[in-house]
């Protein structure tokens, strides 16, 4: 299998932003129309490649799998190998002469002390796992053997079953992006104020009926997707936030007295459906509109509000 890292000269698992930054990088040396490299064509179509299954998150997911599995099958096939090679130098130097005690301890003494040090290293150099990519396993509930460190900043868990956000969640305190897109979340729990380093935060998809107070601690907060739930109301604090970029409330049977507030804030970033005109019910129509929905949202692209 292609590494995808070492043609591009980077390590395993890259954000996608220095991907890309090092993408037109290669791409501006060996594009066919500015090389003079006869090569250039193949890398340039090995980059587009690299750069395409890196760049999609899904690709991105099956290719770290397929990489890892590649890479677990080559250390069984070593350690097999070193096994083997073992059992036979076992075999022969005992069938030859027994191994003498002094030299056993010596050997004892040095994996100890290897195993020692590696054990310090990894004590005062810890290897902190930053991004959770746990989508489309279909989960109705968290698993119980799963356990989650404290430095995860990304958490991905779109496509599973769970009906309320896991617990585990509430113990990431560095968490600043979390996605529970396609999940069946009927309730949101007050606990999501406490990730105060909260940056991102997806739940499109789901079930949701009304939002928890206190969304007013989450100063940190830029990007909400609150897309094709059954949301009414939304919190004011929640329209205030400081750093609010982007708020969708798309596909939600808003109110019309929320709707006016919305459209009070004249927050550019922040997206809803626009209501349909009422029909001039006093002309004559071939067709029966009269039964329905005056406020269905409308078809094709929503906007976010009447003017927009």
């Amino acid at each position: 299998m292609k590494d995808y890292y070492r043609l591009l000269g980077l390590p395993f698992g890259a954000p996608v932003d220095k991907v890309r930054a090092r993408y037109r990088e290669l791409a501006r040396l060996y594009h066919p129309d500015v090389s003079k490299d006869p090569a250039a064509e193949e890398k340039m179509r090995q980059l587009n490649e690299a750069y395409q299954v890196l760049s999609e998150p899904e690709l991105r997911l099956r290719y770290h799998l397929l990489l890892l599995a590649q890479r677990e099958r080559q250390r069984r096939k070593r350690q097999k190998t070193l096994q083997k090679a073992w059992t036979t130098y076992q075999h022969r130097f005992s069938a030859d002469k027994p191994v003498p005690l002094y030299l056993r301890y010596v050997l004892l003494i040095l994996l100890l002390s290897v195993a020692a040090a590696a054990a310090l290293y990894h004590f005062y150099h810890p290897f902190p796992v930053h991004k959770a990519h746990l989508n489309g396993y279909g989960w109705p509930t968290w698993p119980p053997f799963l356990e989650l460190p404290p430095s995860v900043t990304e958490l991905y868990l779109q496509d599973n079953r769970f009906s309320e956000v896991p617990a585990i969640v509430w113990g990431l305190p560095q968490l600043k992006i979390l996605r529970l897109d396609g999940n069946a979340i009927q309730t949101l729990s007050s606990r999501i104020t406490t990730l105060k380093d909260l940056e991102v935060l997806s739940l499109r998809g789901n079930q949701l009926t009304a939002l928890p107070r206190g969304w007013g601690e989450l100063t940190r907060l830029r990007e909400i997707d609150l897309r094709d739930n059954q949301l009414s109301q939304v919190p004011l604090e929640l329209l205030a936030l400081p750093k609010l970029e982007r708020l969708d409330l798309r596909g939600n049977p808003l109110s019309p007295t929320m709707r006016n507030r919305l459209a009070q804030q004249r927050h550019p970033g922040i997206l809803w459906d626009a209501v349909r005109a009422e029909p001039d019910r006093s002309q004559k129509s071939p067709t029966d509109d009269s039964g329905r929905d005056v406020l269905a949202p409308a078809t094709g692209l929503s906007m976010p509000h009447a003017g927009e």
